[in-house]
């Protein structure tokens, strides 16, 4: 049996002992509540005890009967820098599409500027109240704050956070297919994951929500009946979809089959495969002996019922 499977059996049986912990310490934990009847509960001045893994040093004794290099490793450095590149350009590709939204915005805020009162003749030219003054200064800001907006999404600060977002759920979901024995990843899965983080790094930033919330609350006020949908994230986010689904239909310049079958790179001869002396079933008939030493630290914690207005909720203990 692999070496790492025996350690891998001996590791799951420890999270199990933390699961069973933690169901159990959420089970007493009622024991320690304080009743909104006011019912004596003998344990209700106490905290409610839990307890947290956190370190474990374990020393097995073994025999290896074969060492065999013929295995491959995850090339770290290949697969991040693949996963990279597909992100950049992902990155690049959806720039312009959104700037094109935010133009459409900045045009369409323009209907909600109070017209200037027409002359004819000798009258005297009018003026806007303070009002419609004020109405115009505050969407010449929006459209100002938009124009920002867009000017930053080719700021190089903003695109590499966005990069790394992608890069990192990438690599991520590659490192889980390989060591899960795969060593290719779909190329669907490669843009749904593309287009969430696009979606995440673009969309949820606090610049653009603000713009969008702000651009709403002036066209309900101006207008009531105003359709703001046309101002709302889920516009943006259905553009960049359609961007992605374009870049498809384009035969993927960003994410293709030749670059997803390369996505993931093995390094040959990196791990050794470890055939040791054990199976699960002799390990259990093993003396105690065969494990030199175990030792397990454990840290306990404590938690109160906390009653508020708004309800009751078991929150972790000062110290």
């Amino acid at each position: 049996m692999l070496l790492n499977k025996v350690v891998g059996a001996i590791l799951t049986d420890f999270v199990a002992a933390q699961d069973l912990s933690n169901e159990y310490a959420s089970q007493i934990s009622r024991k320690y509540k304080q009743y909104r009847d006011s019912k004596e509960n003998i344990l209700n001045n106490f905290d409610a005890p839990a307890s947290l893994l956190k370190e474990i040093d374990l020393e097995l004794k073994f025999a290896v009967t074969d060492l065999n290099y013929e295995t491959y490793g995850l090339d770290i450095e290949e697969t991040w820098d693949n996963c990279q590149k597909i992100a950049e350009k992902a990155v690049e590709y959806v720039i312009g599409p959104m700037q094109g939204q935010i133009r459409r915005v900045i045009s369409e805020l323009e209907q909600y500027l109070p017209s200037q009162p027409q002359t004819t003749g000798i009258t005297r030219p009018q003026e806007l109240t303070r009002g419609q003054q004020s109405q115009r200064e505050e969407i010449a800001e929006i459209q100002d704050i938009w124009r920002k907006v867009s000017e930053n999404l080719n700021n190089d600060q903003f695109k590499e956070s966005v990069n790394k977002k992608i890069t990192q759920k990438l690599f991520k979901t590659c490192k889980g297919l390989f060591l899960r024995g795969r060593e290719s990843i779909d190329i669907k899965n490669v843009r749904d994951i593309v287009e969430e983080k696009l979606k995440e790094g673009i969309l949820e930033h606090p610049d653009i929500k603000e713009a969008i919330k702000s651009t709403q609350e002036i066209a309900i006020r101006v207008n009531p009946d105003a359709n703001v949908q046309r101002f709302a994230e889920q516009q943006f986010a259905e553009e960049l979809s359609q961007a992605i689904r374009r870049d498809a239909d384009e035969e993927g310049t960003i994410v293709n089959q030749t670059n997803v079958r390369k996505l993931i790179q093995k390094l040959p001869g990196v791990l050794a495969n470890l055939d040791v002396m054990i199976t699960p079933s002799f390990l259990r008939e093993l003396p105690i002996e065969t494990i030199s030493s175990l030792k397990i630290t454990v840290q306990m914690d404590s938690y109160q019922w906390v009653l508020t207005e708004t309800g009751e909720s078991l929150n972790k203990a000062k110290r």
